[in-house]
């Protein structure tokens, strides 16, 4: 199991640490910081969930709610960084307040 968990995240974290370290440059809303902090949780959840568990066969429910909360949380993160892309630094990332970062 510990390798199966060691898989998963080594999987995800990497891409899920640089999408967070780049939306953290940023002066960002206050729900994008808590969306991060989410999105770490629900990948402890998950690795949680699978040590857990006897088999992979059967649910879990640290496993199921990190799974879904980890990917519906990493779109929002993606979501939130193509509004960034598409506006072209004319406002702080995600309608957030704080200074904007123009060249």
């Amino acid at each position: 199991m510990a390798v199966r968990a060691q898989g998963n995240t080594a999987e995800y974290a990497a891409m899920l640490a640089l999408l967070i370290y780049l939306l953290g440059q940023r002066s960002s809303a206050e729900w994008v910081s808590w969306v991060m902090v989410g999105v770490t949780a629900s990948r402890y959840l998950l690795v949680i969930g699978v040590l857990a568990s006897a088999t992979l066969a059967r649910p879990n429910p640290f496993r199921a709610v990190g799974a879904l909360g980890g990917t519906v949380l990493a779109l929002a993160l993606l979501f939130c960084s193509g509004i960034d892309v598409v506006r072209n630094g004319l406002g702080p990332l995600c309608f957030g307040r704080g200074t904007t970062h123009r060249p």
